[in-house]
């Protein structure tokens, strides 16, 4: 096999996801070559071939990313749905009942603080996700 077509096989196995001492320990078999120049081969392939490597795996990761940031979204939108008839309903009682209310709304204060750190944490990272990915497809 040419240096160049067992370059393009490298960079395809990177591109599916196959882990790095997988690829090594084929590419030694397939050139014949010693772990260590297998090794360096594939490091030289990732480090040369970076931009078009993100670029391939950019659009499932972009997926990915967004799916995370519409999770995080939706977890938004719920928790201020809940909030509000806590708030809703405290103003349609009387000072005692409100009272009541907002009670209940802090007995929930550990679900709520749960649910408030989960839903910026997805939103976060699914924005940081879109943007690491869309970053990554532009360079070269």
């Amino acid at each position: 096999m040419d240096d160049e077509k067992l370059r393009h096989w490298i960079e395809d196995k990177i591109v599916a996801g196959v882990s790095q001492d997988e690829i090594v320990m084929q590419t030694a078999e397939r050139a014949g070559i010693n772990w260590q120049e297998a090794e360096l081969l594939v490091e030289d392939v990732f480090q040369q071939k970076q931009g078009h490597i993100n670029r391939r795996q950019g659009p499932l990761m972009l997926l990915i990313s967004l799916a995370v940031f519409a999770g995080g979204a939706f977890a938004s939108t719920m928790l201020y749905q809940d909030i509000m008839a806590y708030v809703s309903s405290a103003r349609q009682m009387g000072d005692l009942q409100a009272g009541a209310s907002f009670l209940a709304l802090f007995s929930d204060i550990p679900r709520l603080m749960f649910a408030t750190a989960f839903t910026l944490a997805t939103t976060a990272a699914g924005m940081g996700g879109v943007i690491k990915t869309i970053m990554g497809m532009v360079q070269e």
